[in-house]
């Protein structure tokens, strides 16, 4: 039954009497045998029809999180837990996603920490999502086990102990570490124009989102993870400031410029895209 039909019986079969609802069956019946009559949520004289099990449930059993569908408990829980099983079944939804404040209630601490980080794992770009190098585990590493403050190297360190490079996605054992793919990781995209002076466009090599350089100091910061850096360079940014000593320029490029595959060509022969030379080396 729906709401509409159930406001139309209620207001002919019922008396209300402050947030309590006695049927004129019931009153009848308690008078006659002179039984106090039990009180009952209006809500709950009524059963509804769940919109996935369809199962009749009192109003209590469920939530009614639109207009025109009721769900009950026990599939709204199955739901966040087949989210957090298989994040293509994410969000929990029926026609729409369950709205958190009203079903927070049903889920146990355990399934709302686990849907969280099911949640940043769904809202963050495949292209940039970290998981876990080890095959026994392969789990999604979230933001917040992500170390980025090491001027050589980003690392992603799992709950099952491994350690994920960030940039090469390979496994990270020590600071001798080098990510010999990282060139490859970073092509550029079609869609993106050659680079040049009046399209410096790099990825961040935090999180891989590209973006325009148009104006201002070598000083960058990633609009999406908030990651500062050098932006000819790629290194992070640190207390030091500027890196004219190593070479960067404060704006601009290099004054003497790229060769054909995007390398310097001065000295330290950093690629304008990764910040590595050929032999995978930064400028430290």
């Amino acid at each position: 039954m729906n709401r509409k039909a159930w406001r139309k019986a209620r207001k002919s079969a019922t008396k209300t009497v402050g947030d309590i609802v006695v049927s004129d069956a019931e009153d009848q019946t308690a008078h006659t045998e002179g039984l106090s009559t039990e009180p009952r949520l209006a809500e709950d004289t009524i059963e509804y029809e769940c919109c996935i099990c369809r199962d009749d449930f009192p109003f209590s059993g469920g939530v009614a999180h639109c207009e025109e569908h009721f769900t009950c408990n026990s599939c709204v829980v199955d739901a966040y837990n087949a989210a957090i099983a298989d994040i293509d079944a994410f969000p929990a939804q029926c026609c729409s996603p369950f709205p958190r404040p009203i079903v927070e209630h049903l889920l146990s601490p355990k399934v709302r920490v686990a849907y969280s980080l099911r949640a940043e794992e769904h809202y963050t770009p495949r292209a940039i999502r970290v998981y876990c190098v080890n095959e026994q585990c392969r789990s999604y590493i979230p933001k917040s086990c992500v170390e980025d403050d090491h001027p050589l190297f980003t690392v992603a360190r799992c709950s099952c102990g491994t350690n994920t490079c960030v940039g090469c996605k390979n496994e990270w054992e020590d600071e001798e570490h080098r990510c010999t793919d990282y060139v490859d990781d970073t092509v550029r995209p079609e869609w993106l124009p050659e680079y040049s002076a009046s399209c410096r466009a790099k990825a961040c090599p935090n999180c891989r989102m590209w973006m325009e350089h148009k104006e201002a100091c070598n000083h960058m910061t990633c609009h999406y993870c908030h990651h500062e850096f050098c932006f000819v360079c790629l290194q992070p940014w640190t207390s030091e400031g500027f890196h004219q000593d190593a070479g960067c320029p404060s704006y601009g490029d290099p004054e003497e410029g790229y060769d054909n595959e995007g390398y310097e060509l001065g000295g330290r022969g950093l690629h304008r895209d990764t910040g590595y030379n050929r032999m995978g080396l930064n400028r430290f």
